[in-house]
């Protein structure tokens, strides 16, 4: 008689709720997903985002001003998904019941289509979503756009057609539906239908069956539970629709393609995770998950490695070799540190490298290359491989902080790789220096170091006008320098010391970097990087294949004033070049124009009491590569932080004087 009942009232729960699970938006999407963001709980993200430090910088007043202006910037402008979609994110205040989902797709896996997607789950609210469905057709009709209706998988579509906000010579249609408690809207037809046939309890294939999309979310649960945001991409394919979503002229090279066909999109198959908020001192906590398995070989392949071609050089090996050296110095901003073989790194891209430079499928440039080095008369006659590579150990390590005062080109970073044989690479580079043209010999103490200066000359840029608290100079001193402009070298290092093979993208940080004695306390001893170093240790780390440190309030510095002073697309640091690949115009050698002005910004100091430190490991698994990390609130040992960014900008500012 329990049984019965109880079987009973399964049954009728069953009929009156719908499985939460089978309901969510990767039960919706089609497989050809390639880009997927989703919040499960949307007042949940607000109520802790308000707790985080950013939240409080956000509230702050003295960035009211930019906050009203960005506001009003983004309105102007829209998201992708407002500009395609027509659905603002104010807009749906009030609207979502549970999970709000955007996801890129790529219809039918077709290069030349595009779909962007938004799924709200709309339960008790929905009379305020269609509420919200009139307001947009007022707003898009004031512009022209005119509206129908369709039947689709038995479901009353509203159809909107509208003129593009960029191409105003197309236009396009976008499709809404409120069904089953779910606000769905797409521009694309046939995936409105198919998500619409999803709804009505078709059981085709979904994101969720995507070989790379459990695993990532799986990995992402912390403490049994998911993180405010959860993500997912499948790089090349979301790079493939983007594209298409974007159209640009004619690119001499596409990288997508020559990844793809170097074994990298087989095997990396998908990046996603989980986002974290007000986690107590965590500010910030990011799970992360790459889905790449060993590729599938036929039988009788004799390969052994995990991955084909230049994919490869994906090889980093866990190690518990992973902490700051004595001489990485106190003042450090940006600290990764990483094991990879390297010397098998190096064989395995000269297949990417053919491909880049466009050679013939019957030449081998990359090996004339290596060859001419070797053994032309009148070249370095230094073997890469028996006098260099072979030398290279397993772990490499970057540093950076920022050169002062801020201006494009402020940006500094140190890259070494760890020697097993120091003198045989230090005789080779000093050969392969003699014979370049463009390298200058310098001796500090007893390093040799070799600048790299290009022929054209130094570039002149204005200092911009930065509030530094540390700035001692006069009015008059200030004066005098608006009247010229102040040079900064932006010449290349490198030398072989301290055991490494060491490279800087600025030698006068080289130069600070070598005169510098190794340190009792340096990085490691600092109260901030070992306040980070014990959260990662509640976050799983332990033996990894890489470990980072930032101290934020230094590291986005350069950013920070580049934008504020609208320099972002003339910077010179690794940001700002990849913006400017992002969004300038391939067919204008012009900079391109800054997206957003930032010129309400307030000065860095006000900013900076907000940004705590953050950190994250990398570890090999056997499906790919997990990482975890975090961003600290701004505690008690950034008293010592500060110390150090005293100490560093002082150096920085006497440099730049002399």
């Amino acid at each position: 008689m329990r049984i019965r009942t109880f079987c009973h009232v399964a049954l009728l729960l069953g009929m009156l709720l719908p499985s939460a699970w089978a309901q969510r938006s990767e039960s919706l999407l089609p497989p050809t997903t390639r880009g997927f963001i989703s919040l499960p709980d949307v007042d949940r993200l607000r109520e802790k985002w308000s707790k985080t430090q950013l939240g409080e910088m956000t509230r702050d007043p003295a960035m009211q001003p930019f906050i009203q202006d960005l506001q009003r910037q983004l309105e102007q402008k829209l998201s992708q998904t407002g500009r395609r979609l027509r659905i603002q994110w104010s807009d749906l205040d009030g609207v979502y019941g549970g999970e709000v989902c955007a996801a890129v797709i790529q219809p039918d896996g077709d290069l030349e289509q595009h779909a962007l997607a938004l799924l709200v789950d709309i339960t008790d609210h929905r009379q305020q979503a269609r509420a919200m469905l009139e307001k947009v057709w007022q707003r898009e009709k004031a512009k022209g756009a005119t509206r129908s209706s369709q039947r689709m998988a038995g479901v009353e579509v509203m159809v909107l057609s509208v003129a593009d906000a960029n191409r105003s010579e197309e236009g396009h249609d976008v499709y809404y539906a409120l069904h089953n408690n779910r606000l769905v809207a797409l521009d694309h037809a046939a995936e409105m239908a198919a998500i619409l046939k999803r709804l009505n309890g078709d059981r085709s294939e979904t994101l969720a069956g995507v070989p790379a999309f459990e695993p990532i979310m799986k990995q992402g649960i912390w403490q049994d539970r998911e993180g405010e945001i959860r993500w997912f991409v499948e790089p090349f394919g979301y790079a493939e629709t983007m594209r298409a979503m974007n159209p640009v002229s004619e690119r001499k090279q596409d990288l997508v393609k020559v990844l793809s066909h170097q074994g990298f999109r087989e095997a990396i198959q998908g990046i996603g995770g989980h986002l974290f908020l007000a986690n107590g001192e965590q500010d910030i906590v990011h799970r992360t998950f790459v889905y790449a398995p060993p590729v599938q070989r036929k039988e009788g392949d004799p390969e052994t490695t995990r991955y084909r071609l230049a994919a490869r050089m994906l090889d980093f090996p866990n190690t518990e070799n992973l902490q700051p050296h004595p001489f990485i110095p106190s003042t450090t901003a940006t600290f990764l540190s990483l094991s990879w073989k390297m010397t098998e790194a190096f064989e395995y891209s000269k297949t990417l490298v053919n491909e880049l430079i466009g050679s013939a499928e019957d030449q081998d440039l990359f090996e004339e290359v290596i060859g001419g080095m070797a053994t032309d008369p009148d070249g370095p006659r230094v073997d890469i491989r028996k006098e260099i590579v072979q030398h290279l150990a397993t772990r490499a390590t970057v540093i950076g902080e920022p050169k002062l005062p801020i201006t494009t080109k402020s940006e500094q970073i140190l890259a070494m790789v760890e020697l097993k044989n120091v003198e045989p690479v230090r005789k080779a580079i000093n050969r392969l220096m003699e014979s370049d043209a463009d390298a200058r010999k310098h001796v500090i103490g007893d390093v040799i170091v070799w600048e790299i200066v290009p022929e054209q000359p130094p570039v002149e840029i204005p200092e911009l006008d930065v509030f530094d608290p540390y700035d001692t100079d006069t009015e008059e001193d200030k004066k005098k320098a608006q009247e010229k402009k102040l040079t900064v070298p932006k010449n290349s290092a490198i030398t072989v010391a301290k055991g490494h093979l060491i490279v800087a993208n600025h030698i006068d940080y080289l130069k600070m970097f070598l005169k510098q004695a190794d340190q009792e306390q340096g990085l490691a001893a600092a109260a901030d990087y070992s306040a980070v170093q014990q959260a990662l240790g509640g976050l799983g780390a332990d033996v990894d294949a890489f470990r980072m440190f930032t101290r934020t309030d230094q590291a986005y510095r350069t950013t920070y004033e580049l934008l504020r002073t609208g320099k972002m697309p003339e910077a010179e640091t690794i940001l700002g070049k990849l913006l400017n690949r992002l969004l300038a115009s391939e067919d204008s050698d012009e900079p391109r124009e800054q997206q957003i002005d930032g010129s309400k910004l307030p000065p860095f100091t006000a900013v900076a009491k907000y940004l705590g430190p953050a950190g994250t490991y990398v570890r090999s698994v056997d499906d790919g590569w997990f990482a975890s990390g975090c961003l600290l609130r701004r505690g008690e040992f950034v008293s010592q932080a500060d110390q150090s960014t005293d100490a560093r900008n002082e150096s920085g500012l006497e440099s730049t004087r002399r």
